[in-house]
């Protein structure tokens, strides 16, 4: 089994790779949804910010016990996808006149203080509180996800490792309850479809 602050590392490591192959006249094209490439760099490198800077709120025990149980959580947050477009524009700004600068500096800054912290140490993030190694596998999954994003958007290669991307399908396995695996596996092996939790 891998360590989960490794696997952070080089999908972070994987994400800053792509934004620097990003040309300066790419930045304001279409990205993903409402946002231009600026602003889905700047929500993806949020997966990188926050895992740092979730150390700074520690708690006492922990109310969510596995990534699938963050997202379902997350998922309830009322007008979420308002708020996450805008904190994307909001991002997407803070990344000043050197986008690509800012990216490594932050993906260097937290790699470094998750490395070092204690995957049992319990965090309090957006949804509630959660244990290092249970939090970092969703901000793996929001890197390879987001990553896939931009290389789309600009036409490059894709440099996420393929064991992170399978650590982010597993996660995102995490979303569907007991009773509606079955129905993914069927429409996986092409015997029906599945309804989303993310619809």
């Amino acid at each position: 089994m891998t360590d989960p602050r490794d696997d952070f590392g080089r999908a972070a490591a994987a994400f800053c790779g792509v934004v620097e192959q990003i040309d300066d006249d790419q930045w304001g094209l279409p990205g993903l949804g409402e946002w231009t490439v600026r602003e889905l760099v700047g929500h993806a490198l949020r997966a990188v910010q926050t895992a740092a800077s979730a150390l700074d709120s520690p708690a006492d025990a922990a109310a969510l016990s596995s990534p699938g149980e963050y997202f379902r959580a997350a998922l309830t947050i009322p007008d979420l996808n308002a708020a996450v477009a805008e904190r994307g524009r909001e991002s997407g700004r803070d990344l000043g006149a050197d986008p690509v600068a800012r990216v490594r500096s932050e993906v260097e800054t937290a790699v470094a203080r998750v490395s070092v912290a204690d995957l049992d140490e319990v965090i309090s993030v957006i949804v509630g509180s959660i244990r290092l190694r249970d939090y970092l596998p969703t901000r793996i999954f929001e890197l390879v996800a987001h990553t896939d994003d931009i290389c789309r958007a600009v036409d490059v290669e894709n440099l996420m490792p393929a064991d992170l991307v399978l650590i982010a399908l597993v996660t995102a396995l995490g979303l569907y309850a007991d009773d509606e695996r079955l129905g993914l596996l069927r429409q996986l092996t092409g015997r029906g479809a599945a309804t989303s939790p993310l619809n």
